[in-house]
């Protein structure tokens, strides 16, 4: 799926209508933005929401009111592991535009409590935005306005912030195996990093995890080059760290070498001081080397899990071309567990649960904080502080069951 925005570049202010209270409409924009108080809600324009079967090539689709996508989509707020996720749109219609020829829409009204009064939203210029059907696909991220009284748009005083992500990423298949370790900083300022706080509660849960928009930098905050940072740490010389713009956005990304994240003290130096205490990675006890065949009623084991991590493992079988033809299931449990089982049943609304299709499998493991998504630390001259978080991603490919 993919919105549709003004500039016609993917990116940016949205290709929406604000709803007013009287039903008529209006584009919008930063001169004309939404008012959480009396608006009704926006008419948001974009593609890829599914094959519909009255829906014929180059003609306009007349309005069916059978012609929605089930499940319902959801219009979120916010920024993936920067603000938390706010949902104050409550979806009317996810379907084809009526007059148009091979457009979707999606109207959504704000939502409001038993008083008519709408929820607090988020306000300024460039509030960014984005679909998902919350199970398989997401839109990119692009920019809404909000004002309160309409008319132009305003922005909070910008924020600062600092974020430090940890990866490791270990993925096996029949050509071999490769393990990648790396370190990503960005340094944002502005107005959209204050209207949402990190997640402190611990999450363990089975199902899927809420597929992830695409980034687009003019939906984002500014990134900033603050000179030199320095890495050290276990089994690492000093590295030193330079800004490097990717696609617009400024950053500070190196590859390590094979291995160089394990357990210990990490630190950072130079335009921000943090420490990180990174966790021993959990190790995989169950035989899942390419061209093993497994059960879809599979039980897999790791030792080496500690109270500081969670373990998310997901099921996957890939269909041809390599695309993932069924996500059947995911379960997230306390590292130290040491173990998940698959039913390798699908559950069903009517009826007896189904079984897995047969294919290609791939079992993934992902090892994250315990609580977070991130967690802080000072950074001085950065309002908002700053955030680090890590993940560890053992990938096992080439199975089959």
């Amino acid at each position: 799926m993919g919105i549709f925005t003004q500039g016609s570049t993917g990116c940016g202010q949205i290709a929406a209508f604000n709803v007013h209270a009287d039903g008529s409409l209006a584009v919008n924009t930063p001169q004309n933005s939404l008012d959480p108080q009396t608006d009704l809600g926006l008419a948001i324009f974009l593609t890829g929401i599914g094959p519909f079967p009255d829906r014929k090539d180059g003609v306009p689709w007349q309005f069916n009111a059978a012609d929605q996508v089930a499940p319902p989509m959801a219009a979120i707020l916010g920024i993936p592991n920067l603000n938390s996720f706010r949902t104050l749109l409550n979806i009317t219609y996810a379907g084809p535009a009526p007059g148009l020829v091979g457009v979707d829409q999606v109207n959504g009204l704000l939502t409001r409590d038993h008083n008519g009064v709408a929820f607090p939203a988020p306000q300024g210029c460039k509030v960014p935005l984005f679909l998902t059907d919350s199970t398989s696909s997401a839109t990119q991220f692009g920019n809404v306005s909000i004002h309160s009284g309409g008319g132009a748009c305003s922005d909070p005083v910008p924020d600062g912030l600092a974020i430090v992500a940890w990866q490791k990423n270990f993925v096996s298949d029949t050509g071999g195996s490769s393990l990648i370790d790396s370190v990503d900083i960005r340094l944002l300022q502005g107005s959209s990093i204050t209207f949402g706080q990190a997640n402190t509660e611990n999450t363990f849960y089975i199902g899927r995890r809420p597929p992830v928009p695409g980034v687009c930098a003019a939906s984002y905050p500014a990134t900033i080059d603050a000179g030199a940072i320095t890495l050290v740490g276990p089994g690492l010389n000093q590295l030193t760290l330079s800004a490097q713009n990717e696609n617009g956005l400024i950053g500070y990304h190196t590859t390590l070498p094979a291995g160089a994240i394990t357990t210990g003290v990490y630190q950072l130096g130079g335009a921000i001081t943090a420490t990180a205490h990174l966790p021993v990675p959990i190790n995989i006890t169950s035989t899942l080397q390419p061209g093993t065949k497994v059960s879809s009623a599979l039980t897999v084991n790791w030792t080496g899990g500690d109270a500081q991590s969670m373990v998310t493992v997901q099921f996957l079988v890939r269909g041809p071309k390599d695309t993932v033809s069924a996500f059947l299931s995911q379960q997230t449990v306390p590292a130290a567990t040491g173990t998940v089982h698959f039913t390798g049943l699908l559950p069903a609304t009517f009826g007896p649960p189904q079984p897995y299709p047969t294919g290609a499998v791939e079992v993934i493991f992902i090892q994250e904080p315990i609580s977070g998504p991130t967690q802080p630390f000072p950074a001085p001259g950065f309002t908002e502080g700053g955030r680090q978080t890590w993940a560890y991603t053992l990938d096992y490919r080439g199975l089959s069951n």
